[in-house]
């Protein structure tokens, strides 16, 4: 289990309780509370510990270094049955382990994203339940950095023997003589680098996407598989839900795309 607290935090607090007359103040401190008569103003720039378990972590250090329980739970400003509490099993160990399967695969997923692919997989869950274990797993999607680092090993891609087996997908930009973006959806059958559709517009969505591959199927049908890089109108809600409904897999092997639409 990962500490929640380096030892010389733990430490820092301990020696704060140490010391004279002021080891009510640190245990408040600790605790995460702020001290009567403090202005909200914390006395040291040391981490608060505000989490039970955060809590119990301190306990335990304290114990471990020669401070009598009753000492190191006025320290953390706890209560012996708290610290003794054992969490019972809620029953969601399954769907927790699929959570945090579907969050480490498709690594940009919120748990939005991944409360859909559960449904579309057959699970009856509501959000609310996929959002406490995606959270209680810390889960949370981080912010991206500049940098760019691939999240898993890129594949090579593999060149389609017949037509509409595989389309690749992307947007061509250009401006308008009035100075307005154009944004174009061009669509490219991979084995015959046949141009399925081009389709310009000033902006276009997920749901539009959506809507003109729908005409696109209702002309020569669908591929089993679209390529495309991971952009949000690929890689959003609408997609997934359209993807699923038709039985087509999206992939994305990021630049790749580029090279078949060149």
């Amino acid at each position: 289990m990962k500490k929640r607290f380096s030892e010389e935090q733990i430490i820092g607090f301990m020696r704060e309780a140490e010391a004279p007359g002021d080891g009510e103040r640190a245990a408040e401190e600790a605790a995460g509370r702020d001290a009567p008569g403090s202005g909200g103003e914390p006395r040291c720039a040391t981490a608060k510990v505000v989490t039970v378990p955060a809590k119990r972590e301190l306990v335990r250090f304290a114990q471990g270094k020669g401070m009598s329980e009753r000492r190191a739970l006025k320290l953390a400003g706890m209560s012996p049955s708290v610290l003794r509490y054992e969490r019972k099993d809620d029953g969601n160990g399954e769907l927790r382990e699929r959570i945090v399967a579907m969050a480490h695969r498709h690594r940009r997923h919120g748990y939005r994203m991944i409360h859909l692919r559960l449904r579309q997989a057959g699970w009856r869950v509501n959000l609310k339940r996929v959002r406490r274990l995606y959270r209680q797993e810390n889960l949370m999607v981080q912010k991206r950095k500049r940098k760019k680092v691939a999240l898993c090993d890129r594949q090579p891609l593999i060149q389609p023997s017949r037509a509409n087996e595989v389309w690749s997908m992307d947007f061509v930009f250009d401006r308008l003589a009035d100075g307005r973006s154009l944004k174009c959806l061009t669509v490219v059958d991979d084995a015959t680098h046949e141009s399925v559709t081009i389709t310009p517009d000033t902006a276009i969505s997920g749901a539009y996407v959506t809507r003109i591959l729908e005409r696109v199927k209702q002309e020569r049908g669908l591929p089993k598989v679209i390529r495309s890089d991971n952009g949000k109108e690929f890689c959003g809600r609408a997609m997934a839900i359209w993807a699923h409904e038709n039985k087509v897999a999206l992939r994305w092997p990021g630049t790749g795309v580029r090279r078949v639409m060149a």
